[in-house]
């Protein structure tokens, strides 16, 4: 977090080498030989395909990340939210943290 409170850099909005993708390690699925999505008749494909590998069994998962302007929210609930007034990040039974001192 910089002096102005800000917790990352303004920049041009396009993911590049000192980003990070945060996402739940359980939501990884299977492999998919044609990951295209269809959203309002075009044909989406991931811009990144992530593999994710547990150490401890050797077992293996892939995310899909697209990105598109024609792509809508398909789910209910956040896993993390953020409290401004208190400074505060949750993820209900699994994390919190805050940064305000006060």
């Amino acid at each position: 977090r910089d002096g102005g409170g800000t917790y990352v850099a303004v920049e041009d909005g396009q993911l590049d080498d000192n980003d990070e993708i945060v996402f739940m390690a359980a939501d990884g699925g299977g492999w998919v030989d044609n990951p295209a999505l269809d959203a309002s008749g075009t044909s989406i494909m991931p811009i990144y395909v992530v593999a994710l590998t547990d150490p401890l069994s050797d077992t293996h998962a892939w995310a899909y990340i697209f990105r598109s302007a024609a792509l809508s929210r398909t789910f209910a609930a956040d896993y993390v939210s953020y409290d401004g007034d208190n400074d505060r990040f949750t993820s209900p039974g699994r994390y919190a943290i805050g940064f305000n001192a006060a």
